[in-house]
């Protein structure tokens, strides 16, 4: 397949080491916001335990969709935030918009998700509620009965 056309991407060229450390830079910020958001979400809402397992199906609706509301407002200001940051050394202006898409938002959603670990129990309880699934895999039985 030939690289022509409309949707032809831009050659790398001589941006080959500024491109490869801004997207190592710019991943490892976006962590590190990543974090921070996190410990956000820890702050301003309840933590999965055996109190919020024991509240009503609505209470555990609303604070799910409050919770995701904040991540992803919060996930937008600091992207937005960011893009202004981009790129961190200097290179082709038709290549900076894959550094935050490629080297940016990928390593902050898996960060982001992977650090709010509390909204993710709380997802599989409450899916696991509504859906009556007694089938849950052992690791998710232990933590659940755990809390």
């Amino acid at each position: 397949m030939k690289n022509t056309g409309r949707n032809r991407l831009p050659p790398v060229g001589d941006h080959i080491v500024s491109l490869t450390l801004n997207l190592s830079i710019i991943a490892v910020m976006y962590v590190v916001l990543a974090g921070v958001a996190a410990s956000l979400t820890r702050v301003v809402f309840s933590r999965f335990n055996e109190t919020w397992s024991k509240g009503t199906l609505g209470y555990q609706l609303a604070d799910i969709s409050l919770e995701l509301s904040f991540l992803v407002v919060v996930s937008f200001w600091i992207t937005y935030l960011v893009h202004f940051l981009v790129p961190v050394l200097p290179v082709d202006a038709r290549l900076e918009q894959f550094i935050e898409l490629y080297g940016g938002r990928m390593a902050f959603a898996y960060a982001v998700f992977l650090f709010v670990s509390d909204l993710k129990e709380k997802l599989l309880f409450v899916y696991d509620r509504i859906t009556g699934d007694d089938d849950v895999p052992p690791s998710r039985a232990a933590k659940t009965k755990g809390y």
